[in-house]
């Protein structure tokens, strides 16, 4: 989960051919460096499992990032029960369906501009 103020955007980045490596703080970092980190720490070759992920954040995605997230819900790398991601309102909404005060208030109280 990445905590940042409701009006910051997340934006999709660009790939640094440099450094081959896209720039940090970006969905791109997210998902060709953080998860492929992941994948290749956490599922051994010989136990292979299908990866799933969920990128959680009280902020907000910037149009281009949201458009491949949007790809990646229809993926084999969507969990079964949830999106694949979650922004400042959808967080909040998932949060009032399962009725998680404590936590709305908290992201009301650090993260929220209102």
């Amino acid at each position: 989960m990445k905590g940042y103020k409701e009006e910051s955007i997340i934006p999709l980045g660009k790939y640094n051919e440099q450094t081959k490596k896209p720039e940090k703080d970006t969905l791109r970092w997210f998902l060709n460096h953080t998860l492929a980190l992941c994948k290749k720490k956490v599922y051994k070759k010989e136990d292979p499992k299908p990866s799933k992920f969920c990128y959680i954040t009280t902020a907000h995605f910037s149009k281009e990032a949201l458009k491949v997230l949007e790809e990646k819900n229809n993926s084999k790398e969507k969990p079964k029960e949830i999106s694949c991601f979650f922004d400042h309102e959808s967080l909040i909404k998932l949060l009032r369906k399962y009725k998680m005060k404590k936590e709305i208030n908290i992201i009301k109280q650090f993260y929220s501009s209102k």
